[in-house]
């Protein structure tokens, strides 16, 4: 349970920071992956359904997102031990890495889903004009011992919208762009701290990124609604209206931790 909570408490920080800021200490790290002897679970392979990364340039400067939907196969709980995106040239050399703490939820149901995000990645934009490719690894562990309930998913509508704005810190092109929620409490609590995810994907339905929010020290009461805005970084939606990749399909998932 103590595990439990501070996997929820890690996803709110890395929700909210810069993932490349961001320092774990190492003993929290073992706590959460099981490395300090609380964990027998076994590797197990999880499998990475879709992904994707974009590198652009905002009003504060070079920046960057990556997202991935990830699936357990196995037939017990599971969790991610590791992973790390790798930036590479067109040699395939690695220009830097950026490392994955977890997914969400961090305990993945076999046969089910989790997210992956990790945005404002800090990259030079001398790095970024070398960036060619990536290449996401994950490695998973079984979590055979985890009893904890898994996240309640409450009903969720979205919809997106995004409009030109203007910019002045530069020339370029500058969005305002944001996913709507309209979330349900279904259920016969209130729901503290609910998570959102919204998948955005392109015309063709490939994945464009996942953006995230979440409704910190607030609840939802029984049968109650709430609205809430999932934003958009204006500097992807420019770098995707020119590549004509933009966002024309959203679907939103919402999850409440159960009470510990």
């Amino acid at each position: 349970m103590k595990m439990k909570f501070l996997l929820f408490l890690l996803a709110a920080m890395l929700l909210t920071t810069s993932a490349m800021a961001v320092q774990v200490p190492t003993e929290l790290m073992e706590l959460l992956q099981g490395g300090a002897g609380g964990n027998n679970g076994e590797p197990i392979e999880l499998v990475v359904k879709e992904e994707a990364l974009h590198l652009y340039k905002d009003v504060i400067g070079p920046s960057g997102v990556f997202a991935a939907i990830i699936e357990n196969p196995g037939t017990v709980p599971a969790a991610v031990q590791s992973g790390t995106v790798d930036l590479l040239d067109k040699d395939g050399n690695v220009i830097t890495s950026v490392t994955i703490y977890g997914s969400t939820p961090y305990i993945i149901a076999p046969g089910g889903t989790a997210y992956v995000q990790q945005e404002y990645l800090q990259v030079s934009e001398e790095d970024a004009a070398r960036v060619a490719s990536h290449k996401f690894t994950v490695n998973g562990v079984t979590q055979p011992d985890d009893t904890t309930p898994a996240p309640a998913t409450l009903p969720v509508t979205s919809t997106y919208a995004q409009e030109e704005v203007p910019n002045y810190f530069g020339e370029e092109k500058n969005y305002s762009a944001n996913v709507t929620l309209t979330i349900e409490n279904n259920t016969d609590a209130t729901a503290y701290n609910a998570q959102a995810f919204s998948v955005l994907r392109n015309k063709d339905g490939k994945l464009l990124t996942v953006a995230t929010t979440m409704a910190n020290d607030i609840g939802i009461l029984p049968g109650s609604k709430i609205e809430m805005q999932n934003r958009v970084n204006g500097g992807l939606v420019a770098k995707l209206m020119a590549e004509q990749s933009e966002p024309a399909t959203v679907e939103s998932v919402v999850l409440v931790m159960p009470e510990l």
